[in-house]
């Protein structure tokens, strides 16, 4: 006689940037082992593709992570976390004067993403006939600069601006992304002024966020402590 499979409950979430709604259920003990694994390689690529490879499976492959921006990646990641392994997790932080540890206690399911107070317009006019329409980058998007052999990437603004731009227009035409080359790129960022690539990386610095405010006075020397923590690996604890 073959041993009973338990049924795993299913629950609901909402992509942030589509508003997409999806079910998934809580990640198993076998795809727990894919991600402590990646954790201890201290690899960030690597724990990302486990990540994507849990949301692909828990999600009942109606997600395609690699479409996902990186705010929906841990946002997605923290709810699945909260319902898997539990929703608390303690944290060590440090205080910023004396250095001692603290342990800290959140509720990951609780935490949400931060959407900047400035909402900036996505496409920008670089000059009276020149312009760019912005995007947030998905998760595919990063894979294309990490391997790239092209010597012109100097930086990771360089990358990041790289893979945001959409598209460019002029008065005739508009040029989308996957019309052309790396190199073609480059060339155009290079040859914008220093007040035109901050009116991009402006854009870029202002999208959503899996962010956390933590309040809490040293019970050794008495500072007042606020830690911003980011990103999934900040609550994985």
């Amino acid at each position: 006689m073959p041993l009973p499979v338990l049924e795993t409950p299913t629950y609901e979430l909402t992509v942030p940037s589509t508003k997409k709604k999806v079910k998934f259920r809580p990640f198993l003990v076998k795809e727990e082992k894919v991600l402590m694994i990646a954790q201890e390689t201290k690899d960030q690529k690597t724990i990302i593709n486990a990540m994507k490879e849990i949301i692909k499976a828990c999600t009942f492959d109606k997600l395609e992570p690699d479409t996902l921006t990186m705010y929906d990646l841990e946002f997605i990641f923290l709810k699945l976390r909260a319902k898997s392994v539990g929703e608390t997790v303690e944290l060590q932080l440090p205080c910023e004067e004396c250095d001692k540890r603290h342990p800290i206690e959140i509720n990951v399911d609780n935490i949400n993403i931060k959407y900047p107070k400035k909402k900036l317009a996505s496409t920008i006019k670089l000059n009276n006939e020149v312009g760019v329409n912005l995007r947030h980058a998905q998760i595919k998007d990063f894979d294309s600069f990490q391997t790239s052999d092209d010597a012109a990437i100097t930086d990771d603004m360089m990358s990041i601006l790289r893979i945001s731009i959409d598209s460019i227009f002029d008065s005739n035409q508009t040029y989308h992304h996957s019309e052309v080359t790396p190199k073609e790129l480059d060339t155009f960022i290079e040859s914008l002024s220093r007040k035109q690539v901050d009116q991009m990386v402006e854009y870029l610095e202002n999208i959503p966020k899996v962010r956390e405010e933590i309040d809490f006075k040293c019970d050794s020397c008495g500072k007042e402590n606020i830690h911003i923590i980011e990103g999934t690996e900040a609550f994985f604890g």
